[in-house]
């Protein structure tokens, strides 16, 4: 993840390119590329800063991500996920597989919702976050537009 001033040895510049090709096929692999937002730093409704959430996955996170990478990748999938509280499912299933969704798959549509509107719109505002930082633009080059949607 260096910047585009700072120079690489071949070996660094090819651990970068495959670790970004990696982040491109691998919902995982993604996940382990970028920061992904957690909670808002304020309580106010209109913040888009957020805190960075642990980067260590567990090991149901890895099966809860691949079952949503297979889903994505096949025709009309559907999936429903079942683990306790806290333990990141929205996180993945909306936050982080979104915007790897979106951006890998040009047109792929999400629709987010939710039983209020104030948790759909903080995980839609984690989503463009994710979307907007270097990181994402250093995986995926082509940028994402993300349209508002009603909430």
């Amino acid at each position: 993840m260096a910047d585009g001033n700072a120079r690489l040895s071949p070996s660094e510049a090819a651990r970068e390119v495959l670790r970004r090709r990696r982040a491109r096929g691998s919902l995982v692999d993604f996940s382990q590329a970028i920061t992904i937002p957690g909670a808002p730093m304020s309580d106010d409704p209109d913040e888009w800063l957020f805190h960075p959430i642990e980067t260590q996955v567990a090991k149901h996170h890895i099966v809860t991500m691949q079952a949503i990478q297979r889903c994505i990748e096949s025709d009309s999938g559907r999936l429903m996920i079942f683990e306790p509280p806290g333990s990141a499912k929205s996180t993945y299933a909306s936050v982080v597989a979104p915007s790897w969704a979106m951006a890998r798959q040009a047109g792929y549509k999400v629709i987010l919702a939710s039983y209020a509107a104030t948790p759909a719109e903080r995980q839609s505002k984690r989503c463009r976050a994710i979307a907007a930082a270097g990181e994402f633009c250093a995986v995926w080059p082509d940028p994402v537009h993300l349209k508002n949607g009603s909430t």
